[in-house]
């Protein structure tokens, strides 16, 4: 090569790829179509005079926005942008700022409820079909302070493949983050689901507001308010809602999937702390509630590894085919930590508040609730049925220090007559009453009116302390086929109570042992002492984490969703992952743990991997 061309082509090279400067005439620099440029926003920069570059930043993030081509990322430096009116993000464009010195406000978009009032907005209309844009967007590394009066941080519409992560939410009136596809105005799936949404690495706090009456306006709102998505992940943030700093009304829910009723398909939620502290979200039928996470309409719905404080309250759980995927079940429950909210009782505004695990409300569809630690609720699982259950189980789960004024560890309830439950089975749990205040362990039925169930199985339990029946099946027209076997139970002073076996086929008993005395308290440290030794111990209720420190990243950075997924996270409900616990009555010479007075059974703990 001579010296001549080897010097033309570094020329050519040159002006191809260095930007040239339009210094003054507030325009970006022209880096070819569909190249990926930072553009700069500072507090000390002007949108009249900058030109998008690091040396001559534009003042606004709507000057950037404006400018921004698909594939540009706009960078806000350090410093407060009160915001006059939303920022539109266009489609394609990334917002990132430097970290929690990179705060977005705004003291005028302060009106009533609505997405058109958020700080920013990534909103596209829907298309033909419904919600088919494709966002490829994200963002990211921000703090956003709504100072007790901004109505709402983000709100996305009708855009795919958007991310938000590493960021901090805080202080909103009414919505932290809205995110949704296009209401079908009915209560009716949407046309098109918004997909490939991620939420992850991010820190709320007091965000939601419920509403000025009992049930709130449209239900209440929540921190993280969504509908009309598919495969959306929630994954790894800190969610809390516990007070409402300077605004005033009942706080609301820090997940709720409520928009256009719900309508979340494939959804996961992983790795999180979520809690919902204070005086509950709202009170029905005499009787208070604190939901965590509230939904409306889900299939393939998967909540592991969290921390909770509050309830989970699930609302019409359905497999089968929506959203053109076979979803082969509703609700996967698994592998959670459950913790009471630390607020005395006599501190809430309703002393009939009830806390719960979870709650199934409607029509429950295959679910299936494994290996989680619940400890110190009212009880455990509380069905609110209007239609049906086909398709339950609750299994492997160490549930501890019961009771309260709800009456029940293990409840199924419903509104109105007719109910169904159907492949119904409760096997291998630990349920216990701390105080003896829970009068029933497991109940079925207690106010559904001629309800009629098939292949009702009760194996395998340890029942302590209950202050009547271990077990009460009541209030049924009939059960074809009702299996209630080698349970445990301790000073269950009323035995198991079945309403009439007359009405029940296939009906069988056996293997089930009674103790009594003061051996309970020996036989449940025992088991505690084993989780321990096993690295099993439930892990104390602890305060809520600070926000975390957040710095700026890339989207390739180890904070993704993929870096961060739970282990096992791939497997399913058929898949058997390995029970890390697992009580259960075996012939005593197979235990650990022999109960006094007892030769026959004992309890024992899989030994597994």
């Amino acid at each position: 090569m001579t010296a001549a061309l080897a010097m033309l082509l570094v020329i050519v090279f040159v002006f191809q790829t260095v930007p040239v400067s339009l210094a003054g005439d507030g325009d970006a620099p022209d880096y070819g179509e569909n190249a990926k440029r930072i553009l700069y926003v500072s507090v000390s920069g002007s949108d009249e005079n900058g030109d998008g570059t690091e040396a001559a930043p534009w003042r606004t993030p709507h000057r950037a926005a404006e400018k921004a081509a698909p594939g540009d990322t706009v960078r806000l430096g350090a410093g407060t942008y009160d915001v006059a009116s939303p920022i539109e993000l266009p489609v394609g464009v990334s917002l990132e700022g430097v970290g929690e010195d990179t705060v977005l406000t705004s003291s005028t978009l302060t009106e009533e409820f609505g997405g058109q009032y958020a700080v920013l907005r990534l909103v596209s209309p829907p298309g033909d079909g419904g919600a088919k844009t494709d966002g490829n967007q994200h963002v990211s590394h921000i703090r956003f302070d709504g100072a007790g009066t901004a109505t709402q941080a983000i709100e996305i519409q009708n855009r795919c493949n958007v991310a938000v992560h590493d960021c901090v939410i805080v202080h909103f009136v009414h919505v932290g983050v809205g995110w949704r596809a296009t209401d079908s105005g009915d209560g009716t799936p949407p046309a098109e689901y918004v997909t490939g949404g991620r939420f992850y690495n991010n820190y709320m706090k007091d965000n939601s507001f419920y509403g000025p009456d009992a049930w709130g306006t449209a239900y209440g709102r929540g921190a993280l308010f969504c509908g009309g998505l598919q495969d959306f992940e929630i994954c790894g943030n800190t969610i809390i809602e516990d007070c409402r700093t300077g605004i005033g009304g009942v706080r609301g829910v820090p997940i709720k999937f409520w928009y256009y009723t719900g309508w979340m398909l494939g959804c996961r939620i992983h790795g999180n702390v979520i809690e919902r502290l204070g005086s509950p979200t709202f009170s029905h039928d005499g009787v208070s509630w604190a939901f965590a996470i509230e939904s409306a309409y889900h299939a393939g719905m998967e909540i592991s590894d969290n921390d909770f404080v509050g309830a989970v309250d699930l609302n019409d759980g359905r497999c089968g085919r929506y959203g053109g995927v076979d979803y082969a079940y509703a609700t996967w429950i698994h592998d959670n930590r459950f913790s009471p909210d630390p607020t005395p009782k006599e501190a809430h505004e309703n002393a009939a508040y009830e806390e719960t695990a979870v709650v199934l409300e409607a029509r429950t569809e295959r679910t299936i609730i494994e290996r989680n630690r619940i400890s110190g609720y009212n009880q455990v699982l509380y069905f609110n049925i209007r239609e049906g259950v086909y398709d339950f189980t609750f299994r492997d789960n160490v549930c501890t220090e019961l009771g309260g004024a709800a009456g029940s560890m293990f409840r199924v309830d419903g509104i109105g007559s007719g109910m169904v439950l159907c492949d119904f089975s409760i096997t291998n749990n630990l349920f216990e009453s701390g105080d003896g205040t829970s009068g029933f362990g497991i109940i079925v039925g207690q106010a559904m009116d001629a309800w009629s169930g098939k292949d009702i199985v009760i194996t395998g339990n340890a029942v302590g302390n209950p202050l009547w029946n271990w077990l009460a099946v009541d209030h049924y027209t009939s059960i074809e086929g009702l299996t209630i076997r080698d349970n445990l139970f301790f000073n269950a002073g009323d035995g198991c109570r079945i309403r009439s076996e007359d009405d029940v086929s296939g009906y069988v008993f056996s293997g089930n042992e009674a103790v009594g005395g003061n051996r309970w308290n020996e036989i449940r440290e025992e088991m505690l002492t084993q989780l321990a030794s096993q690295g099993e111990e439930t892990p104390a209720a602890d305060t809520a984490p600070d926000p975390p420190a957040v710095t700026a990243g890339t989207e390739d950075s180890d904070t993704s969703p993929a870096a961060q997924t739970a282990d096992g996270a791939d497997k399913t409900p058929e898949g058997g992952s390995e029970n890390r616990f697992d009580w259960r009555i075996v012939p005593a010479a197979a235990s650990l743990l022999c109960i006094g007075g007892v030769t026959a059974y004992a309890i024992r703990r899989r030994q597994g991997i």
